[in-house]
């Protein structure tokens, strides 16, 4: 019989950092898991990988819904290494969620790629859209980024703010 509460040393990364997994019932590809290395007597495996599914924050599952009733689908997430430019990321990689583009903007853009850098402060939403090339206009990447607060997201209308966004890179704005 154990006399006392056993502690062991545990890291954990900050809930900022963490990428969602699954949002608005569509689960991702890029899987998260835990690895636990205990030895506990009659245990399977002491050093397996388990599942972890992380729900998006408030302020992404706004901008993730967003889309959905912009009719953008989801296609796919991955992370990416590397670092985006003029952001306050934080790791060394990135999750790249894509879209299908919504009916209203597929003769501008084929797919869009949006990346949620969390802090503290804010969430950042970082806009990639793969622009069909014109007759006269060159196709390619055009990237915006935007910024969200955390705070009281159920009193944001996300749907027009999130399409001023798209139009805006449909338009050839800058974003802010």
């Amino acid at each position: 019989m154990i006399s006392r509460s056993p502690s062991w040393p545990t890291r954990a990364v900050s809930k900022w950092f963490w990428r969602p997994t699954s949002a608005a019932g569509c689960s991702s590809r890029a899987g998260l898991g835990l690895c636990t290395e205990l030895a506990v007597a009659g245990a399977v495996d002491a050093g397996d990988m388990d599942p972890v599914s992380v729900l998006p924050l408030p302020s992404q599952e706004g901008v993730l819904a967003a889309l959905s009733q912009l009719g953008f689908v989801f296609k796919s997430a991955d992370l990416e290494p590397g670092r985006i430019s003029g952001t306050g990321q934080q790791l060394p990689f990135y999750q790249e969620i894509e879209l299908t583009a919504a009916p209203q903007y597929q003769g501008v853009m084929n797919d869009l790629e949006v990346t949620f850098l969390a802090n503290p402060g804010g969430l950042e939403v970082v806009l990639e859209a793969d622009k069909r090339g014109g007759l006269f206009q060159p196709g390619g990447d055009v990237i915006h980024r935007y910024t969200v607060p955390h705070e009281a997201p159920d009193q944001r209308d996300y749907v027009s703010e999130v399409d001023s966004w798209i139009r805006a890179m449909a338009e050839g704005r800058h974003g802010f």
